[in-house]
C-alpha cells in the first residue's frame, strides 16, 4: 500500500485527456497533473512482449474468480466514492479538483460518462460486436464540459444513475459478452478486464476530487493488483531500455 500512496514513490493514473482505459501511466505521489497518454501502450504490449510463458495478453485475461473479486471491487469503490459526495455543495462541485483545468464537477461527470461508455462496450459485446467506448474524443469532452456546471445535486444524481447502471449492466453480462471486446482509443479491450479498469477509474480519479480521499485510502487488494500490472509493464519495458520496477515497491506485501 505504501508503495503507491508514500511520498515520493509511484501512483497509477489513468490518463484524463485520452480516457484510455486499459492504460496507466506512472507518476510521483505529489504529481497530480494529467499529461498525454501512451496511445500504442497496449500494442506495444500485446503480442509483441513475452513475461515467461505467458504474454501480456494471456495474463490479463480475466478469469470467474477475478472477474468476480473486480466487480465486488469496483462496487465498492463506487460506495467509497458516493460517500464522500454526500453533502456536496454547488461551491465545492464548481471548485478546481486536483487536474489542471478540471473542476470537482468536471471529475464527477467524467466518472459518469465514462460508466455510461462501458455499458456501451458490454452492451455491443452483448450483440457480437466491437464497439468504441465513445463516438469520438471530441464528443467525450464535450459531455464533460457541457455537464461540469450543473449543481452539485444535479452533479451525484446522475453519477450515483450511471454507477447503478453500470452494476445492473455487469449483473445482466452473458458469458459470451465477458468474452468480447470493445474499443478505446488505444485499441481492443478486453471486456471482462473493464471491471477492473473501473476499479481504477474510480479510485484514482476518487482522489483527484481533492476533497478527502488519499491514496493512503486505497484499499490493499487494489494496490496489490495495480502492483502486479505496473510490475508486467515496467518488464515490457525492459526491451527498450526503461527502468525496472523499483525494489522498494515489489517488496511491499
Amino acid at each position: 500500500h505504501r508503495a503507491l500512496g508514500g511520498e515520493r514513490l509511484l501512483r497509477c493514473r489513468d490518463d484524463v485527456v485520452a480516457d484510455d482505459v486499459d492504460s496507466c501511466t506512472c507518476e510521483a505521489a505529489g504529481h497530480v497533473g494529467a499529461h498525454p497518454a501512451e496511445t500504442d501502450h497496449s500494442q506495444l504490449h500485446i503480442g509483441q512482449v513475452a513475461t515467461g510463458a505467458l504474454g501480456l495478453a494471456s495474463r490479463l485475461v480475466a478469469t470467474s474468480r477475478d472477474l468476480d473479486r473486480d466487480v465486488a471491487g469496483a462496487a465498492s469503490a463506487h460506495q467509497r466514492l458516493l460517500g464522500s459526495l454526500h453533502g456536496l455543495t454547488d461551491t465545492q462541485a464548481r471548485s478546481a479538483s486536483l487536474l489542471p483545468g478540471w473542476t470537482i464537477g468536471h471529475v464527477i461527470t467524467h466518472l459518469a460518462r465514462n460508466a455510461d461508455s462501458l455499458v456501451r462496450m458490454i452492451d455491443g459485446a452483448s450483440r457480437g460486436e466491437v464497439v468504441s467506448q465513445y463516438d469520438s474524443a471530441e464528443a467525450r469532452e464535450l459531455d464533460i464540459n457541457l455537464g461540469a456546471d450543473r449543481s452539485a445535486d444535479e452533479l451525484v444524481s446522475d453519477v450515483s444513475a450511471s454507477i447503478e447502471s453500470l452494476e445492473r449492466c455487469w449483473a445482466a453480462t452473458t458469458t459470451e459478452a465477458w468474452a468480447g471486446s470493445g474499443r478505446n482509443r488505444s485499441g481492443l479491450v478486453a471486456i471482462s478486464d473493464l471491471p477492473f479498469l473501473r476499479w481504477r477509474e474510480t479510485d484514482v480519479h476518487h482522489v483527484d476530487l481533492g476533497l478527502s480521499y488519499t491514496p493512503a485510502d486505497w484499499p490493499s487488494d487494489y494496490v496489490r493488483l495495480e502492483l502486479v500490472r505496473m510490475e508486467m509493464q515496467f518488464h515490457a519495458r525492459a526491451p527498450m531500455g526503461l527502468t525496472t520496477m523499483p525494489a522498494l515497491a515489489l517488496a511491499q506485501p
